[in-house]
């Protein structure tokens, strides 16, 4: 029965392919030209809080629908781009100098996509892949990112910070679920991803037997 934090994750995830079978980046954009295939990299380590999750928060940039969003390291993926594993680890280390290796990943979560609209940003088909490393390394951040937070896992899980916010788009008032930490707001797709790999782990954390 798993006794760590790295344990539940590493069970909690759907496992990868072999390299020789991982899914090839599309060279072209899907859908004629109205999907962007895009990868992200959440990545855990231990710290002084234990197990954390590392975010970083956009840098305010004009023309970018996420500009000052929480958000995880990732990005497009390239025609260069081997896979989007590699387009995930590639972007972590361009934003946060992150030497992440495919060793480090511990599985994929589902994907999600971007809204549907009918102007602005193409939308975004984003797959998002769990990493677990020793120990928090050291981060340099690029004009892309305005500043890094490690996330405690045992705040997450507990629900700290939960809540709903008044956000407007394009006249419809609406009430979204937020978390509140650390002086940051996650919400959105970021918060999207974040809840499947917490209900991953509650779930483990429930019926431990099941991944004995």
């Amino acid at each position: 029965m798993p006794d760590s934090m790295f344990d539940r994750l590493r069970l909690a995830m759907v496992p990868l392919p072999s390299k020789s079978q991982a899914q090839a980046a599309p060279e072209k954009p899907l859908d004629l030209g109205k999907v962007r295939h895009a990868a992200v990299a959440l990545v855990v380590a231990p710290g002084p809080q234990g197990w954390s999750l590392l975010m970083m928060k956009r840098a305010d940039r004009e023309g970018d629908p996420w500009s000052g969003h929480m958000s995880f390291p990732g990005g497009h993926v390239e025609p260069s781009d081997a896979d989007h594993l590699h387009a995930a680890m590639r972007e972590a280390s361009e934003e946060m100098g992150l030497k992440l290796k495919r060793q480090h990943c511990l599985g994929e979560l589902s994907a999600v996509s971007s809204p549907r609209v009918k102007a602005g940003p193409k939308r975004r088909m984003v797959r998002a892949f769990v990493f677990a490393l020793s120990e928090q390394p050291e981060l340099t951040l690029n004009a892309e990112a305005a500043s890094s937070h490690w996330f405690p896992m045992q705040q997450l899980l507990d629900g700290e910070g939960r809540g709903l916010f008044d956000f407007e788009w394009k006249g419809n008032k609406m009430k979204l679920p937020r978390i509140d930490l650390q002086g940051q707001r996650i919400w959105g797709m970021s918060l999207g991803m974040l809840d499947e790999l917490l209900d991953r782990i509650r779930r483990l954390n429930r019926d431990p037997e099941e991944h004995a």
